[in-house]
């Protein structure tokens, strides 16, 4: 049976039933202009469910109020709002008797001395879960509590905001594998300091990290060990404004393998510094960097035992009497690459010769642009083949001449 009625000053009124459930279904809705009133009833009798809302909103002292029951569950949830333009409370109720979870919540903001309070508990796993939120415009504070009793994991947390003496706690730890998690930041406008420490019995790793940015006389440093394979990785920045120091080193006891790193810059006479050691392939590779304002130099050695490879590489820039050298060699194979450029702005001059004593191949070529008077000259030669090639372009502004051999 389904029964409804409208009347427009505004009313609504609806009434359900059906007799195979049991269900019944009951409206009511009021709003002379308005004046509202929601009024709505629901029963299932196959479950037991039963529903039940009110709503009133006369211009508006607002009341919302909801109640649910499941007999089947035992389920209850239970709500209820107030916003008298604004006194706003919020509350709710959750209770799940088949699993024992309690929800509980609670909000006010009366415009807006905000608080929000939660609470959660399940019997079945034991898990708490806490939190609390204070906002008076604005004296934030912020705290959670977590625990799960199955795996012994306690989380903690706790935040400080009032404008802006912030600060940041939190803990973390997890019995089952012993990991213990802490960090600390303060922000007092802003003398920032950040520290965090990590703990991983299981593995050994320990990772610790600090940082301090006093307006800003910034400084980084970490450290980390992996006891399972010795690493250690050590970093150290600092940047008063900005005399910039970065320091690197890595250390890998299974490989034996040595990474270093150093940097300068001092707005900016920037130095650049690195070396890496591979004991199990012999490599050696080292780097050099040097740009004060710009009189730059590169420098760069490689050195691969297992292979012989010797790499070498040069270059100078001052502003710009450009200088690029370079020279490889492979034990191996015997190849043999060398190549020289000069470009001071810009008498260009490039040169390389190529060897490969496998193949007795031997390439040379010279280049020559002084602005431009262009020489260009070949030469290659394959002993497997036979096959010899020279070439030769000259050019300047009154004559061309192009020859070749073979």
């Amino acid at each position: 049976m389904d029964i409804s009625y409208s009347h427009h000053g505004l009313v609504d009124i609806s009434y359900s039933h059906h007799p195979l459930t049991g269900l019944v279904d009951i409206s009511y809705s009021h709003h002379p202009l308005t004046g509202l009133v929601d009024i709505s009833y629901s029963h299932h009798p196959l479950t037991g469910l039963v529903e039940i809302s009110y709503s009133h909103h006369p211009l508006t002292g607002l009341v919302d109020i909801s109640y649910s029951h499941h007999p089947l569950t035992g389920l209850v949830d239970i709500s209820y709002s107030h916003h008298p333009l604004t006194g706003l409370v919020d509350i709710s109720y959750s209770h799940h008797p088949l699993t024992g979870l309690v929800d509980i919540s609670y909000s006010h903001h009366p415009l807006t001395g905000l608080v929000d309070i939660s609470y959660s508990h399940h019997p079945l796993t034991g898990l708490v879960d806490i939190s609390y939120s204070h906002h008076p415009l604005t004296g934030l504070v912020d705290i959670s509590y977590s625990h799960h009793p199955l795996t012994g994991l306690v989380d903690i947390s706790y935040s400080h905001h009032p404008l802006t003496g912030l600060v940041d706690i939190s803990y973390s730890h997890h019995p089952l594998t012993g990991l213990v998690d802490i960090s600390y930041s303060h922000h007092p406008l802003t003398g920032l300091v950040d520290i965090s420490y990590s703990h991983h019995p299981l593995t050994g790793l320990v990772d610790i990290s600090y940082s301090h940015h006093p307006l800003t006389g910034l400084v980084d440093i970490s450290y980390s060990h992996h006891p399972l394979t010795g690493l250690v990785d050590i970093s150290y920045s600092h940047h008063p404004l900005t005399g910039l120091v970065d320091i690197s080193y890595s250390h890998h006891p299974l490989t034996g393998l040595v990474d270093i790193s150093y940097s300068h810059h001092p707005l900016t006479g920037l130095v650049d510094i690195s070396y890496s050691h591979h004991p199990l392939t012999g490599l050696v590779a080292i780097s050099y960097s040097h740009h004060p304002l710009t009189g730059l130099v590169d420098i760069s050695y490689s050195h691969h035992p297992l292979t012989g490879l010797v790499d070498i590489s040069y270059s100078h820039h001052p502003l710009t009497g450009l200088v690029d050298i370079s020279y490889s060699h492979h034990l191996l194979t015997g190849l043999v690459d060398i190549s020289y450029s000069h470009h001071p702005l810009t008498g260009l001059v490039d040169i390389s010769y190529s060897h490969h004593p496998l193949t007795g191949l031997v390439d040379i070529s010279y280049s020559h642009h002084p602005l431009t008077g262009l020489v260009d000259i070949s030469y290659s030669h394959h002993p497997l083949t036979g096959l010899a090639l020279f070439h030769g372009l000259f050019l300047n502004i009154t004559e061309l001449k192009i020859f070749g051999q073979l």
